[in-house]
């Protein structure tokens, strides 16, 4: 498939609208999706050094760990 490409003075006065619109959009989307993306990666490594210090400090492995949070689902499952 080929593309043609229009000349500048063939696009309509939308698109002239259009087009900064478009890249400002797509700018705001990034920006948050980078933002968002970020925050993630932050609480990621909070929770592994949260971890870390679990093991180390106390000896709880992420098995232990993990096996009272569904104790303590099962608990607030039964309770409502």
């Amino acid at each position: 498939m080929e593309w043609i490409l229009l000349p500048a003075a063939v696009l309509e006065p939308t698109a002239w609208i259009l087009i900064p619109a478009a890249l400002g959009v797509g700018f705001l989307v990034l920006t948050l999706l980078f933002r968002v993306l970020r925050a993630a990666i932050g609480t990621a490594i909070t929770l592994v050094l949260v971890l870390f210090a679990l093991q180390f400090l106390f000896g709880i492995t992420p098995d232990d760990l993990w096996a009272e949070l569904v104790t303590l689902g099962r608990t607030l499952a039964r309770s409502i």
